[in-house]
């Protein structure tokens, strides 16, 4: 069972994220493989797509008619790979493990997080930031296919397929700002209670300038120099953003491009996992599966990349969209190749209500066709309701993490 972590561009076969998906539900479901895929997550050969594969399947396996003792190996295996795996989606998959098998989230031993730098600036990575934010390190420079083909179910006419280059490396929040995580900046924001019943649901009912100024707040908890920060001290309409802003090293929200590239972790087909309706409640909230309510962050499956919740659950607010009714930016290039891809560039200037930004992954009380990975949702920023969240970013120096 061999499944790479990253897919080249151009090259990939659709058919493997399908599956890679099915191999996770079916090996589930037996109970003579169990051992076996214990087994191989102790060899240390295999590549961080299998083996973050092979953790996913135990996550979805039933307790039933697993042995304590195995319970117990498996969960030792877990927590080893939690703590000293390098690769940020073998790290989600252990930790999802540990949740759901032994029903609490997974530290160390002194009660903390573990905090590893990636090994190799030019590999996957993950770390653990401030507030309780882990993150994903993704390597630079990304180029990829954005958009949907013609024939992709449920695609709109602004979905059109083009090379875009990102060149700078990111560090992502493996999931959506919870409402903990929120009332840590602002202690009196109360979220829609209709649709949230737990600390740990992402924090929604903000608009765009809700999100902008937490970013701001989370770059002066990790002492980032103010210089670096991606937004104004005065988040409001009317605002200057900065030229450039995306090279900033602060936190901020994901462009759409960099959104796209993340969610679809070196996948081509509509969703990380495939196009499957049947199987898309295992891996995100919408209104199959969610009982009109958001839901705690990082229950469901992650993506290759370790991020949970990408499709589904709260849209996600993006760093950029259209400048005013006349500009049409949102709009993709259409002559772009992959040896000359369409650059991944946000212009300043002022945000007002025409300066509509861009939501992404669709949301718990939503059809799955609009929880895509090319699917795209425009408002305006100082629009708010109960489905809109948003997760984290950050451009890494060049030469690693700081």
């Amino acid at each position: 069972m061999t499944v790479p972590g990253v897919a080249v561009v151009g090259g990939g076969i659709v058919g493997l994220a399908v599956a890679r998906a099915l191999l996770i539900d079916r090996l589930a479901a037996l109970s003579t493989s169990r051992q076996r895929i214990l087994s191989r997550l102790d060899e240390p050969a295999i590549d961080a797509g299998e083996r973050q594969a092979l953790l996913l399947v135990w996550a979805e396996t039933p307790r039933n008619n697993v042995t304590a003792p195995m319970q117990a190996e498996m969960l030792k295996t877990a927590g080893k790979l939690f703590l000293d795996d390098p690769d940020p989606g073998v790290h989600s998959a252990a930790e999802l493990v540990i949740r759901r098998w032994a029903g609490n989230e997974p530290v160390t031993q002194n009660g903390q997080r573990p905090r590893l730098r990636p090994q190799d600036p030019y590999r996957p990575g993950w770390k653990v930031g401030p507030n309780g934010h882990t993150f994903a390190i993704v390597p630079g420079p990304l180029v990829f296919r954005m958009g949907s083909p013609p024939h992709e179910d449920g695609r709109f006419l602004d979905e059109q397929l083009h090379f875009r280059r990102i060149d700078r490396s990111i560090a992502v929040a493996t999931k959506e700002v919870t409402i903990e995580q929120f009332r840590a900046f602002d202690s009196l924001r109360a979220p829609d209670q209709r649709f949230t019943h737990d600390q740990n649901c992402p924090v929604n009912d903000l608009n765009w300038f809700d999100a902008a100024r937490y970013c701001n707040w989370l770059s002066a908890q990790d002492h980032l120099p103010r210089e670096q920060w991606c937004y104004p001290d005065e988040i409001r309409l009317g605002m200057i953003l900065p030229e450039r802003s995306v090279e900033r090293t602060g936190y901020r929200l994901p462009t759409e491009a960099e959104w796209e590239y993340l969610c679809r972790a070196g996948t081509v087909t509509a969703r990380f996992f495939g196009v499957s309706d049947e199987l898309f409640p295992r891996y995100g909230w919408t209104w199959l599966n969610s009982l009109d309510r958001a839901r705690p962050v990082g229950q469901r499956l992650p993506n290759p990349y370790g991020l949970f919740d990408m499709l589904g659950n709260l849209w996600e607010w993006c760093h950029d969209g259209r400048r005013g009714e006349k500009d049409r930016p949102y709009l993709y290039p259409t002559s772009t190749t992959q040896q000359n891809p369409a650059h991944d560039e946000v212009a300043g200037g002022a945000i007002t209500k025409e300066s509509r930004k861009m939501l992404r992954g669709g949301a718990f009380d939503y059809s799955p066709a609009q929880a895509r990975s090319a699917h795209r949702y425009l408002a305006s920023p100082d629009y708010m309701e109960p489905t809109f969240g948003f997760r984290i970013v950050r451009t890494l120096p060049p030469g690693g993490d700081s």
